[in-house]
C-alpha cells in the first residue's frame, strides 16, 4: 500500500516519495499489527517477520501471503 508524502511540480513534472505499511491481523481475536517502512523488498519484508517475531515468542504463526509481494526472493 503506497501513500504519497511529497509532491514537486517545480521542474515541470511531479515526483512522488511513498511508504508502505506491512500490517497483520489475527483471524480469531482481531489483534493488528502493522509497521511503516520505506520500501517492499527483501529487507523490509525481514524487518516485519522480525519484528511480529519479537511481539509474539510464544506463538505459533501461520501468515498467508496476498501475492502483492511475489517479487522478493525472501518469499519465494
Amino acid at each position: 500500500m503506497g501513500t504519497s508524502s511529497s509532491a514537486s511540480a517545480s521542474q515541470g513534472y511531479a515526483t512522488y516519495e511513498y511508504t508502505y505499511a506491512y500490517a497483520t491481523v489475527c483471524p480469531l481475536d482481531g489483534k493488528f499489527d502493522s509497521l511503516v517502512l520505506p520500501n517492499v523488498n527483501t529487507e523490509c519484508m525481514q524487518i516485519s517477520l522480525d519484528e511480529i517475531a519479537r511481539r509474539y515468542p510464544n506463538e505459533n504463526i501461520v501468515m498467508v501471503m496476498d501475492g502483492v509481494l511475489t517479487g522478493i526472493a525472501a518469499i519465494r
